[in-house]
């Protein structure tokens, strides 16, 4: 696995915030994994260098003109200063030749895009996120692995650990007003005046801190009673407030659908047309089109047609959540750092799998405790771990979403003692080493830890083969619930040397 990624993107009052929150996205799942984020920008947007830094992301100023071959050479060099086996490449303007640079030095590189340019496939893996993504728009194209579609959306830890399913109101009152970090024709302000006639409305308008329009927009809000945010830090505590939302058909559309939010989209830029158009067609959102056509009454009326549709809101809800999920950022940290598995936070619908795999014999062998678990004793167990801040419960997935085990930890101060088990279909595939990695890596990079524990039964040589590849250490012997047990310790300096 790559020990760090770099990040060649940029984020500007002309280009938009986009490209760099996806960035963002997939960077904290690949910190999450146990590898090191950083982005090599030209002139970075203050506020968006103020959030890596908040991230505690390491961010260089490009020193070259973007997009040149003297810019190749230097992101090259970069990743060679750093020994980055991964470049993540996000704009519109990286060619063939800029990825072949890369490539001499021995990087892995991986293309983000939205359209098909076909002198940009050289590349190792291409990621498409978006709804109209699909095999045939590349046939002949590139050798490149694809990851396309939604279920590979760059969304950003806080909408994977969102919770979904929530009742819609019988009139959608909050409504969300978000058209991108820049809006340069000031769509925004059409909006306000549309939304300002619905009655009893509670509008929260979002801008970038890049807006031109920020005071007219703040004047607009000012007389329409609605609140302004400026770059906000919390977008899905904002998304979590609102019954529905006026938004851009870019990738905040993604997000919305993932929170279950449904959504009026308008296309504010020729890139955004085939989201919004994808998302309607989907049954996520309603799509007004394109933002020159659109008027103020347009607006209004699909608000309140909208805002008063419980059984059609409730759908939208349903098909967004399920179009998105959340988790599209770990599938490709699993493609990009090229491991067996990635994992995600168990969930109430995991408990009948988890059940299965805990009373399968070699399991019961291997336990401390060997007698066959009721289910009703499960279930009690399995929410009450789910509950407990101090336990924190993961699902290890392949490359096909196929649920291959299961790994626990149970905290105490900056110690955890980690549980591990594998499907009975995936032993004999090296993945137990695997899933305790994985596991080990996000506890450390995501918590406070600087110990893990683990208690193997002697005669179990398989699983204490997994734990010591995975680079436990065994401490002794010591005795758990009456029975011998080795005890073996794996540390975060351990890891991380």
């Amino acid at each position: 696995m790559a020990h760090s990624c770099l990040f060649r993107t940029d984020v500007s009052p002309s280009i938009g915030t986009g490209h760099g929150m996806r960035c963002l996205a997939l960077a904290q799942a690949c910190r999450l994994a146990g590898c090191t984020p950083r982005f090599l920008m030209f002139e970075p947007a203050p506020a968006f260098r103020r959030r890596l830094g908040e991230e505690g992301m390491d961010c260089q100023v490009l020193a070259h003109k973007p997009f040149t071959a003297e810019d190749a050479k230097e992101t090259a060099h970069m990743a060679r200063e750093y020994g980055d086996a991964c470049v993540v490449l996000d704009g519109y303007s990286f060619d063939a030749a800029y990825i072949t640079t890369l490539k001499k030095e021995g990087a892995r590189v991986l293309m983000i895009d939205d359209f098909v340019h076909a002198d940009r496939y050289d590349s190792d893996i291409l990621l498409n996120q978006n709804v109209y993504a699909a095999p045939a728009m590349y046939a002949g194209k590139t050798k490149a692995d694809l990851l396309l579609g939604t279920r590979f959306a760059l969304l950003r830890q806080e909408f994977a650990a969102a919770q979904k399913g929530k009742t819609a109101p019988d009139v959608a009152r909050n409504i969300l007003v978000t058209l991108g970090g820049a809006d340069p024709e000031n769509v925004t302000r059409t909006v306000i005046d549309a939304l300002a006639a619905l009655e009893d409305a509670k509008v929260k308008v979002i801008i970038g801190g890049a807006n031109p329009h920020r005071d007219s927009v703040k004047a607009a809000c000012k007389g329409a009673g609605m609140d302004l945010i400026v770059d906000a830090p919390e977008m899905h505590a904002l998304m979590t407030w609102a019954d529905m939302a006026v938004s851009a058909g870019g990738t905040t559309c993604y997000e919305l659908a993932c929170m279950g939010v449904p959504m009026i989209t308008i296309v504010l830029a020729e890139n955004q047309r085939a989201v919004a158009e994808g998302i309607a067609r989907e049954g996520a959102g309603i799509d007004v089109g394109w933002h020159a056509k659109v008027t103020t009454r347009a607006v209004e009326q699909a608000a309140r047609t909208l805002s008063g549709q419980k059984k059609e809101r409730t759908r939208m809800a349903r098909t967004g959540e399920a179009l998105v999920d959340g988790h599209g950022a770990a599938r490709v940290c699993r493609t990009l750092l090229d491991e067996p598995l990635w994992l995600r936070p168990a969930r109430t619908d995991d408990c009948a799998t988890v059940f299965a795999w805990t009373n399968d014999p070699e399991t019961r062998a291997a336990s401390l405790s060997s007698a066959p678990v009721p289910w009703e004793e499960h279930v009690r167990w399995f929410e009450s771990r789910l509950a407990d801040p101090m336990h924190r419960f993961f699902i290890g997935s392949d490359a096909g979403d196929r649920p291959v085990g299961q790994v626990r930890f149970s905290r105490e101060n900056d110690r955890a003692t980690i549980s591990v088990s594998l499907a009975p279909e995936a032993r004999g595939k090296r993945l137990g080493t695997a899933l305790i990695a994985a596991g080990c890596r996000r506890m450390f990079a995501d918590s406070t830890l600087r110990t893990i524990d683990a208690s193997i039964k002697p005669d179990n040589a398989a699983s204490f083969a997994a734990f010591k590849k995975a680079g436990f250490r065994e401490e002794g012997k010591t005795d758990v619930r009456g029975q011998p047990v080795l005890r073996c310790t794996l540390t975060k300096d351990t890891l991380q040397s």
